[in-house]
């Protein structure tokens, strides 16, 4: 039960630091497929044309998949704390 609420206020933290952070991480995470993306054999499975092909495409995939994770740990945070007030 207080491993729970522990584990479930955690979560929570977790969340909203991944949240917060998330446009930090995202130009991060753009700055190390920057090095990949010059690699040549990467280059051929690199768009073309279209939202992925400019930086700031790019840059919204990477926030938008850490937003996607941080409220994953919002749900978990809340599930655990609700089963441990049960």
């Amino acid at each position: 039960m207080l491993f729970d609420l522990v584990l479930g206020n955690a979560a929570f933290v977790l969340g909203a630091l991944l949240a917060i952070f998330s446009g930090r991480l995202a130009t991060l995470m753009r700055e190390g497929d920057d090095g990949w993306r010059e690699r040549g054999w990467t280059q051929a499975y690199e768009p073309d044309v279209g939202f992925l092909e400019s930086d700031q495409g790019r840059w919204w995939v990477f926030r938008g998949w850490l937003l996607l994770s941080a409220t994953g740990f919002f749900a978990v945070g809340a599930g655990l704390v609700l089963r441990s007030v049960l």
